[in-house]
């Protein structure tokens, strides 16, 4: 649980200037036409012919999709049924597309077709869930909530393919399989919130809570004003305080070794511009509070386009789990700023323990979607590069 409670002060730490070490090149486009996205991104990032099929053309996914009639009989739903289904079609034939350009041969439909059923009965249930507590008070939170649950579970759909259909070399299957994971859920990410700028523009249920991703920002943008010294003065209470959780057994050891050395760095070297990468991701940071506030196209790399997924999980999260601990943690920070003997370490310890105990309350669907995206970030912003690439 220290794991989720510290991501979001991770997110302002691992980025650093390191986005060149991502091996999926080139950006992607929100708020443009989502199957464009995707076959840019997919394309882009794997080695074969294969295009995605338009929603509009009839193959077995969009038949599958469409004979479960997904919105049947549901009040909130039938007005969105084209939305919907459209949302799951595209998830699924993202995925597809991964699974079977990386697995070549190894990939079978007839089983994925068959995994897709059992998940679109899950779908349903999802939705059925919505219409029951639904209301036009609660209507935004919902229907994001619905959202952010089905791009959780066509998640796990693909990573139970990955675990129980998987053939290849087995000295290059951790490999693959970490590589397809951070395909999957990207893709995933972006899927999502494709579809979350559509929800708002052309339906105008628009998100309204996002008090993480403020919060952030505006903690991020006192570090202006800072000193070098005082900004690495916090890097190190954080540093120090994450030893203290069991925050690096939720991560692989490798991953866990490098960010130990990138805190490090940015605590105690002076050769490390720590200030500046801080700056770096306020700039992210702001762009997210932009997308959302002006519903804008934005161009994003694939690390910015995660942090901007995760900032949404939190952001909705808080938006009905409050902690006033992290509200005395911002109060007691701006004391900070101007004091040359106020100490902040209790302080992080203490928002890092409270905002771990409320997430306790939060349904697993979200914390383990939660928890695979910023996984994916870690892995792609603070492991090495591998030599091969």
């Amino acid at each position: 649980m220290y794991f989720l409670c510290c991501s979001i002060i991770i997110l302002v730490l691992t980025n650093t200037s390191n986005s060149v070490k991502l091996d999926m090149e080139g950006t992607i486009s929100l708020g443009k036409d989502v199957v464009q996205s995707l076959s840019s991104f997919l394309g882009g990032g794997l080695n074969y012919r294969r295009s995605m099929t338009p929603v509009g053309d009839e193959d077995n996914v969009t038949t599958l999709v469409r004979t479960t009639a997904l919105c049947k009989d549901l009040q909130f739903c039938v007005p969105m049924w084209n939305f919907i289904e459209e949302y799951v079609i595209v998830l699924t034939n993202s995925i597809q597309t991964i699974l079977s350009g990386i697995l070549e041969d190894s990939f079978k439909m007839f089983i994925f077709e068959g995994q897709l059923k059992l998940y679109l009965e899950i779908v349903r249930h999802i939705l059925e869930n919505t219409d029951a507590k639904i209301s036009e008070d609660n209507k935004i939170y919902y229907w994001i909530d619905t959202m952010k649950n089905i791009c959780s579970k066509f998640q796990e759909m693909s990573s139970i393919f990955i675990k129980e259909e998987f053939q290849i070399d087995p000295n290059k299957i951790n490999e693959v399989k970490k590589e397809l994971n951070h395909k999957l859920i990207i893709a995933t990410v972006l899927v999502e919130m494709k579809y979350q700028i559509e929800l708002c523009s052309k339906h105008n249920i628009c998100v309204e809570s996002f008090e993480v991703t403020t919060a952030l920002n505006t903690l991020l943008e006192r570090f202006k004003s800072l000193s070098d010294e005082k900004v690495r003065q916090f890097i190190k209470y954080v540093y120090e305080a994450l030893f203290e959780t069991p925050f690096y057994s939720y991560i692989n050891e490798e991953t866990a070794h490098e960010l130990q050395v990138i805190l490090n760095d940015m605590a105690y070297s002076k050769e490390v511009s720590t200030k500046d990468l801080l700056l770096t991701i306020q700039g992210i940071v702001k762009t997210r509070l932009d997308t959302i506030t002006t519903n804008r196209d934005e161009k994003l790399y694939h690390d910015a386009l995660l942090i901007h997924g995760i900032l949404s999980d939190m952001d909705h999260i808080y938006s009905v789990h409050k902690s006033k601990q992290f509200a005395m943690f911002f109060e007691n920070f701006i004391i900070w700023i101007d004091s040359l003997d106020f100490q902040l370490d209790k302080d992080i310890r203490l928002v890092m323990r409270d905002i771990g105990e409320n997430l306790w309350a939060v349904p697993d669907n979200l914390l383990v979607k939660l928890t695979n995206e910023v996984k994916v970030f870690l892995e792609l912003t603070v492991d090495p590069i591998p030599k091969n690439k």
